[in-house]
């Protein structure tokens, strides 16, 4: 998870939500995030996804832009 554009905050990957799922073949994969206890700063964010196969090799990547407000 990346800040975007968030009032007070760095822009960049917030420290700690970084995650890596192993698949053994196709399927899907489910992630989850808390938030913080006073509920996500309004602003910009976006997941980055990246796809690799077994030797580390990039297969896709996808990014998803949303809103807090």
């Amino acid at each position: 998870m990346v800040v975007v554009e968030v009032a007070g905050q760095p822009a960049g990957p917030i420290a700690g939500l970084e995650a890596t799922k192993d698949l053994e073949s196709s399927g899907s994969v489910t992630f989850d995030f808390s938030p913080p206890t006073a509920g996500w700063p309004a602003g910009k964010y976006k997941f980055d996804v990246t796809m690799m196969d077994e030797n580390g090799a990039t297969k896709g990547t996808q990014s998803k832009d949303f809103t807090v407000q």
